[in-house]
């Protein structure tokens, strides 16, 4: 197992909406790296889910409906402009042609618990761990090239991601488990910041669309191979859009 951790400063949601200098000017860039075709969504709960914002768990209105919504919906349509049917535009790759992959639209795939799992604040490397073990167990479906597992969080869990904690320094990251043994593992970390149900579903749609146009983010403002669709800075597209 292999990990990849992802910079809070352009894999993050972050809590002001604008980052650094991706305001309006900035372009987005194809480094050559996986983007998603037809994201398959599965929503994980971190532990009990009746400790999870209610209106995050409801059966109706909640986080499952607005993933089976959104990922059949045209939001997704105007994602194939970023396409990895071009070039390299950056990076160690420029010039190199792209993966050939096509984003069309995908699908809400289910909901899931994690029970063995950590008590208290976590770190990134465990929740990767208890990914990995519930993958190894079959508590979670086996990823794939589509597979985006969506982690949403109870109350009181700080995660600690880079030196930075969630609702402080970050409100929500993607990123990518490299493995050796099985397909890389895609997911986005949710935390619970007291937000409103509409606040949710905005940071999932951020961290969403980074998730499909950037399979696997790197570190630091130089991006490169393997990421896919950022700007020169290293900020992913949501984040480029909030800047503007």
């Amino acid at each position: 197992l292999r990990t990849f951790s992802a910079s809070v400063l352009f894999a993050a949601a972050m809590l002001t909406g604008s980052i650094g200098s991706a305001a309006g000017t900035t372009t987005a860039l194809y480094y050559g790296g996986l983007v998603t075709q037809n994201a398959k969504v599965y929503v994980v709960w971190w532990g009990d889910p009746s400790k999870i914002n209610p209106a995050v768990t409801a059966i109706k209105g909640g986080i499952a409906d607005f993933f089976s919504g959104v990922t059949d919906s045209s939001y997704l349509d105007f994602l194939n402009e970023y396409n990895g049917t071009v070039n390299a535009q950056a990076g160690s790759h420029m010039g190199m042609a792209g993966t050939g992959q096509r984003i069309g639209r995908g699908n809400f795939a289910g909901t899931f618990t994690l029970t063995d799992i950590p008590s208290g604040n976590v770190t990134d490397a465990q929740i990767q761990s208890a990914i990995d073990q519930a993958l190894t167990a079959g508590t979670l479906p086996p990823p794939d090239d589509n597979a985006i597992y969506a982690l949403y969080f109870p109350t009181g869990v700080t995660i600690t991601l880079d030196g930075s904690a969630s609702c402080a320094g970050f409100g929500a990251y993607h990123d990518a488990i490299l493995e050796t043994q099985r397909h890389d593992v895609y997911y986005m970390v949710m935390p619970d910041c007291g937000s409103s149900f509409s606040s949710v579903t905005l940071t999932t749609s951020h961290e969403l669309i980074e998730a499909i146009t950037d399979n696997v983010p790197t570190a630091g403002d130089m991006p490169d191979y393997p990421q896919a669709w950022n700007d020169s800075m290293g900020d992913e597209l949501a984040d480029i859009c909030e800047g503007g």
